[in-house]
C-alpha cells in the first residue's frame, strides 16, 4: 500500500488531569513522544474544562488549535481585551507560548503541532452521505470519529470506522489519490486532522 494504515479504538487512548480538568490524547506523533517532555511533532486530544476559570499549560514551540464541542468558553490572551467566546464546533488557533486564561466549562478538541509545521482542523457535520477530498503527498491525516460510523475508502480498500475510533494515515508515497469518506450513521461527526511541512 502506498501509505502507512493505523485504525485507533478507545483503549488505546491515554487519559491524564490537568489544572483545569482532564485530557485524553488519542494520538502523538512521534509515538515514543512524551507530551511532558514536549518532544513531539503533534498531539491530538480531548479535553474537559471543569474549573470556572483556568489557565491553559504553556508549549513555548507549539501552535494549537481548539474547537469546543459542548459548552461554551471565553478565552484571555494576555490580559488583553475583549474575550474571545467560543460555542460549539467554533475554532481558535494561538501559539502555545502565549498565556491563555479559559473562563467557562467545555468540552474541547485539540490539535497542537511544532512551530514551522502546518496544521488544519475541520470538524465534519456528514449532512451528505459521502464527501471526498484529495491526499496531498507527505502530509499525515488523523480522522477522529466523535459519533457515529464512516468508510473511508481509498487505495482500493475500505477501512470500516465507528464511533470514538481513529484513522491515521501516514507516508503518503504517491500524489493525485483521493479519500472517500461514507458515513455509516446519520449523526456521524468526525474531525479530520491535517498536519504537513511547510512549503
Amino acid at each position: 500500500m502506498d501509505a502507512n494504515i493505523k485504525i485507533l479504538r478507545k483503549i488505546d487512548y491515554k487519559t491524564t488531569a490537568w489544572s483545569g480538568g482532564d485530557t485524553t490524547q488519542i494520538y502523538i506523533y512521534p509515538e515514543t513522544a512524551q507530551y511532558e517532555e514536549q518532544d513531539f511533532l503533534y498531539r491530538i486530544s480531548l479535553a474537559s474544562v471543569m474549573e470556572e476559570v483556568s489557565s491553559f499549560t504553556k508549549l513555548d514551540n507549539y501552535n494549537r488549535i481548539l474547537t469546543v464541542l459542548e459548552g461554551s468558553i471565553k478565552l484571555e490572551q494576555q490580559k488583553e481585551t475583549p474575550l474571545i467566546p467560543l460555542k460549539p464546533l467554533e475554532q481558535f488557533q494561538f501559539g502555545g507560548e502565549v498565556p491563555i486564561t479559559s473562563y467557562g466549562r467545555c468540552k474541547d478538541f485539540n490539535l497542537m503541532f511544532q512551530k514551522g509545521l502546518e496544521g488544519k482542523v475541520q470538524i465534519m457535520q456528514m449532512k451528505e452521505t459521502s464527501w471526498e477530498f484529495d491526499l496531498e503527498h507527505g502530509a499525515q491525516y488523523i480522522l477522529y470519529s466523535f459519533s457515529g460510523g464512516f468508510d473511508a475508502a481509498f487505495y482500493e480498500k475500505v477501512i470500516p470506522i465507528q464511533g470514538e475510533e481513529t484513522l491515521v494515515i501516514q507516508k503518503i508515497r504517491k500524489p493525485g489519490n483521493r479519500l472517500k469518506i461514507i458515513r455509516k450513521d446519520e449523526n456521524t461527526l468526525l474531525a479530520l486532522c491535517c498536519i504537513a511541512s511547510k512549503g
